[in-house]
Order: C-alpha cells, then structure tokens, then sequence
C-alpha cells in the first residue's frame, strides 16, 4: 500500500480543501465522486516528485486511538518547512463551515538533516479520533511545488465498546529497523552550532517514564564496520561511543520527553556534520537525526556584508539582507541613495528622506540580530512606491556600524516598465450553468502577440489544455477561456495554470474548490 510514483501535479495543494483549522470536515452521508478510483491512484494523483523529492516510508495498518509515527526521506534542505495531512478517503468537501468532527490531521514541521543527502521528516500522528476506513497521508512543500502520497487502513479495536484508550502504537509491518517494536521515538530538529558551544538533543516518545534511551554521536563522514573503538569521542574512524544515557520523562497525553545537553568543547569534536542515533535498537525502537558543528569566529576587525539585491520593478517591496560581526544588539545605519552623479543646485529645496539625485536618500537604524557563530544577521525593507524612486534608476544600498567605522554597499536597479504578471481571477460560472469561464489580465511586455498556455486539471484525473489569445482593452491586455464542464467533472477541485508562451517567462497556477472558491485565503489573483 506504498505509493511512489511520479505523476502531474494535481493536488499538492489539498491542504486548505481538506483542513480548515487543523482538522478535517466528515460527514455521515457522503459519496466520493471518483469512488472507483484506488488508493493507489490517488495517491499517484497527489504525488510531485522531480529535482525535489520526497519518499515516505512504508506505514502499517493502525487502530483508532492510536499515536504513531510517520517517518519520510527527502533531499529537500534541513530547515524546509513541510506539512503532513493524513485524511479518510471518503471524505468529501461540503461546506466548510459544516465541520462535524476531527477525523483526520494537518501538522506542520521542518525537515530533519540526514545524511548522504538524505534528510528525514518525521511526525507523531494521534488518531484518537480517526474513522475505521482507508486513510491518505500526504506531505507537501508548497515552495518547491513537490509532494508524496501513500495510503493505510484504519480499524477499530475489536471489543464491545469501540472506544479505546491510548494504547502503544501498532507494530510496523518490517521486522527490524526503525521503530520496529510497536514503540516509537522521534527527535525534534537539532540545530547547528558552534565548535564548543553546547547543544541540546530532545523530543518525544511513548517509552514508559523511568526507560533508559541510549543515543551515540557519531561523525556523518565515517562508514567504518572493523576498527578499534574510542569511547567518549566523536573523533577517529570508530571513535562513535559518546556514553549519552537519557532517562524518559513523564509527558501529557500518553508522549512523553527525553533530553540531553552535550558540550562540544569535549569528545574530540571539530568542525563538520555529525549524526545521532539514539533509542534502544535491540528492543527495534530507535531514530536518528544529523546537524552540523561550525568554526567559531575569531576576534577580529568589525565587518558587515549586504547580501547581493536582484534586479527589481517599480512599486516592488524590497527587503535587503546581510551578515556582520558586531554584536547583537548593536545598531546598523541603513541608507538608499541615487547611484546617478549629476550637478546639484546650491539648495535642492527639502527632499530629506528621497532617493532622487541631490536629495540626501533614505536611512533608517536596524539592530543585530543573534546568528550563529558569533554572525549576526540583519535586514531592512523599503517600498520603492515610495521615496522617490525614479524608472530605470541605479541605487546604491549601504550598511554601516560604529559610526561609520565598518561599512559596506551594494548596486542595484529599479525598472522603469512594470513588472511582468499574469492575474488569473476567480472563475464564474455562465448563465448557462455547464461552463465555466476562466479570465484575467496579461502584462508581460508582448503587447497583442503574446499567447497563452492554460492547462486544467481535476482530481478526477480528467484534464483540459488550450493555447489562449489575448485582447487589448481599456486597461491592456486580457484574455478569457470558457470550459464546458462536462469535459472535467467529475471533481472535487480544479487545478488551473496559465502560462506566457512567450519570454519572459510568467505562470501563475491556482487551485479551485467544486463552489469557484479557492482553496487558500486571501485569494491572491497575481502571479508572483
């Protein structure tokens, strides 16, 4: 019941059809409109996997009342914010409004660091109050537009009164590995940190309060299966033994807590990644986790750096980022200034505060704020609606500490031509009540010989792709489509792209529920 396929981008985006305020609407009477498709179909119909990808690792069939845990593999970076929903496959959008129960789950959560460019993601799910039927677990990363998919049964526990206790998990169809025995184990996202500094290992478990959990750290570059041990250190081939031993602390709800600090001026710890491994792997209950340990930053001269600023369009919101070695705390002078060298009158009146030529620019104070290894962080935003940006300026963004004693700077420009965009609005139906029509503005530069690709998709599976004109009106380019229903229905909700078939480059993708409505609010019609 593992799906791992690769298929069209339908649904990645079923989080807000599914799950409004964490949980998931059910109603007693229901009919799936696509009944005859497969768990397996579905969950190839919400899997997205490309450059980016992520693979869930096999679940097990549950009983309702249980916690268990839903563990993934990814290359998506350590930090990547995710979100895991795990819903019944016969539930069917209605009203929202109209919730009737939690049956199911929306939790979000950051990728763990692996190793060997394998990261993890894992999560505790509480089905408490799960139904007795298949269950979809879906986990999504909307920026990098990649998702996984697979699918579990769910049972009641067979005794005269369904309603159970919190009970241990079920026992995972493998035989060994992780979390094998029925138990379970899950660390929480282990930070980097710097060479002697101390970090905190911690997180969650439904071991017995008073169990031991034994962890070792270990470098992540050595695979090593004969050699010489040295305990109490992470150094050396097999120097892995670090006697970490972590007793279980009483929780709520049936999770309890575990937690350990360790000092990395000790066990012969350097600079580079680092796993660890912790549990009791004779018993099957066991995880792992990786995080990186960095040079500390030696005393030296003061400096700060502004992060590279990309091209930008007028009327952009700009926000400049950079690092530096003052302290936290401590303030920086922010400017914008014109890169434009021209003559200046001898009084260019009271333009305090704009950044056209002869004007003094714009400034504002930001504080450090705390980074890691002694490099701290710092960021600025200015709206280019403002100000006095003029189309097709140069600017000059600088950055200066102590009085000017350590500065830094950075060119960029401001377009004078608005900024390339598609709008996609939100669909209507016509009078007839069997079309829909989909309609927006283009503006990407191309004027009356720009073409449009719109390709539509239903979680049916049915999809419908047209190249599109557009037409010059009072206020520039638009263009319209009309879509006879009958070739997309069944649906429970509609997948629409629209993209230039010219350059640049512009798409905007947006997903629909049954009603028109969308699926995220605010509704955002621009393309970004």
């Amino acid at each position: 019941m593992f799906c791992s396929c690769r298929l069209f981008p339908v649904a990645i985006v079923l989080a807000g059809l599914l799950f409004a305020a964490g949980c998931v609407s059910y109603q007693e009477t229901y009919s799936y409109p696509f009944a005859s498709q497969s768990p397996d179909q579905i969950c190839r119909n919400l899997t997205m996997n490309d450059t980016d990808w992520i693979l869930i690792d096999p679940i097990s069939d549950k009983r309702v009342g249980e916690f268990f845990l839903a563990t993934a593999k990814t290359n998506l970076t350590a930090g990547t914010k995710v979100t895991v929903q795990t819903w019944p496959i016969t539930y069917t959008p209605v009203n929202r409004s109209d919730a009737s129960g939690k049956v199911g789950a929306s939790i979000a959560t950051s990728v763990m660091r692996g190793n060997a460019g394998q990261n993890v993601i894992a999560v505790v799910i509480d089905s408490r109050e799960f139904r007795p039927e298949p269950y979809i677990l879906c986990i999504v990363n909307e920026t990098e537009q990649v998702s996984a998919a697979t699918w579990y049964n769910v049972s009641i526990t067979p005794e005269e009164n369904p309603a159970v206790s919190l009970s241990r998990p079920a026992i995972e169809s493998e035989t060994t590995g992780r979390n094998s025995s029925g138990l379970w184990i899950a660390v929480d996202p282990v930070p980097d940190t710097c060479l002697g500094d101390p970090i905190t290992f911690h997180g969650t478990t439904d071991m017995p309060d008073g169990d031991i959990i034994t962890t070792r750290v270990f470098g992540a570059r050595y695979h090593c299966t004969k050699c010489q041990r040295k305990n109490n250190s992470v150094g050396g081939c097999c120097g892995d033994q670090i006697p970490l031993i972590v007793p279980v602390k009483r929780g709520n709800g049936g999770i309890n807590t575990w937690s350990r600090v360790v000092n990395t001026s000790a066990y012969d710890f350097s600079t580079g990644d680092y796993q660890i491994d912790f549990g009791e792997p004779s018993r099957g209950i066991w995880n792992s986790s990786g995080f990186t340990v960095m040079e500390k930053q030696e005393p030296s001269r003061l400096w700060i750096t502004v992060d590279p600023v990309p091209h930008h369009y007028s009327g952009d919101i700009i926000t400049f980022h950079g690092t530096t070695n003052l302290p936290p705390g401590e303030t920086i002078r922010t400017g914008v200034y014109s890169a434009e060298f021209i003559p200046c009158p001898k009084s260019s009146g009271n333009c305090q505060g704009n950044v056209t030529p002869c004007c003094g620019g714009y400034s504002d104070i930001v504080s450090v704020l705390q980074g890691t290894c002694g490099i701290g962080t710092w960021s600025w935003t200015v709206d280019t609606s403002q100000h006095g940006f003029r189309p097709d300026g140069e600017y000059i963004i600088s950055a200066s500490g102590r009085n000017g004693a350590v500065e830094n700077t950075s060119l960029f420009t401001v377009s004078g031509i608005p900024k390339p965009n598609l709008t996609l609005n939100l669909p209507e139906n016509d009078p007839d009540g069997n079309t829909l029509r989909f309609y927006g503005h283009a503006n990407t530069g191309n004027g009356p010989e720009e073409k449009l690709f719109l390709v539509v998709s239903s979680d049916s599976g049915r999809k419908v792709s047209s190249t599109v004109p557009v037409f010059q009106n009072r206020t520039g380019y638009s263009w319209t489509f009309s879509l006879k229903k009958s070739d997309i229905v069944p649906y429970n909700f509609l997948s629409v792209k629209v993209s230039s078939a010219t350059s640049p480059e512009i798409r905007i993708e947006r997903t629909f529920l049954y009603n028109n409505e969308p699926v995220f609010y605010p509704y955002n019609p621009y393309s970004s």
